[in-house]
């Protein structure tokens, strides 16, 4: 089944100190804005899920995603308390374990935990629970996009980013020598790449088997062969995670050993 993620505008993004990105005398530095961090521990909650990451984009924004939704919007710190402001979720389909766990994380940030940040650690401490975030380029160096099998989980089109419940995984894999090898949910194929000096990637002589599956494997694996169809993708490594983007559709997916 196909869904859908579904954002809510935000606006009037504001931190307490009037100008943004910047802290008063009650706050502490705000020098983790800029910065991704993962999860490393949590204390006096279980965790369903893990690879939960949590980002400061700039100034007053905030992101935090575990194992299925997303979560964003605006922040504020004084004397040490972080309180979330104006926030949107998405809204994917994932099974109960894992929804419920997006909830207590909801919660969790809108309780107003004490932060501290030590330059390379972030520590949140709730009333029940406590959690501790390292620096994403300590925790997950960025991969080289040889090596790792690649699973993609997301397929992006225009502004909207859709998952799909499969049984296996679409995946890309690529060789030293040129070559990548393609599995989209259904059929297997390969081709060739080609990195360009500007930062792209094109594929090209892209062949796949012909076999029929049901309808969600078949429209993955569409989507996954039209983004590879184009020429001078622009592609990204963050971590763990790899993003290809073409004019208006792209794939993200991430590295499994």
């Amino acid at each position: 089944m196909l869904l859908f993620i579904s954002l809510l505008a935000c606006s009037d993004k504001t931190v307490d100190s009037g100008e943004p990105g910047t802290e008063d005398s009650g706050s502490p530095s705000l020098d983790f804005i800029g910065m991704d961090f993962n999860l490393e521990s949590s204390q006096g909650y279980e965790l369903v899920a893990s690879g939960a990451r949590i980002s400061f984009p700039a100034d007053s924004d905030f992101s935090f995603s575990a194992g299925c939704n997303s979560l964003g919007g605006t922040f504020s710190v004084e004397s040490d308390v972080f309180t979330l402001g104006e926030a949107y979720m998405t809204e994917m389909g994932c099974d109960t374990a894992l929804m419920d766990e997006d909830s207590w994380f909801v919660s969790f940030f809108q309780s107003s935990p004490v932060l501290a940040f030590d330059g390379e650690i972030l520590t949140f401490t709730g009333a029940e629970a406590t959690l501790v975030f390292l620096d994403s380029e300590i925790a997950t160096p960025d991969q080289e996009l040889l090596g790792p099998t690649w699973e993609i989980d997301t397929f992006i089109d225009g502004d909207t980013a859709n998952a799909y419940n499969l049984a296996e995984s679409p995946t890309l894999s690529f060789s030293a020598d040129g070559n990548v090898e393609i599995f989209g949910g259904c059929n297997g194929g390969g081709g060739s790449y080609e990195v360009g000096d500007d930062g792209t990637i094109s594929f090209s002589e892209l062949i796949s088997t012909e076999m029929a599956c049901d309808e969600a494997v078949m429209s993955a694996e569409n989507h996954l062969f039209s983004v590879l169809g184009e020429t001078g993708l622009a592609f990204e490594i963050d971590a763990n995670r790899l993003t290809i983007m073409g004019a208006s559709l792209g794939v993200s997916g991430s590295a499994q050993e």
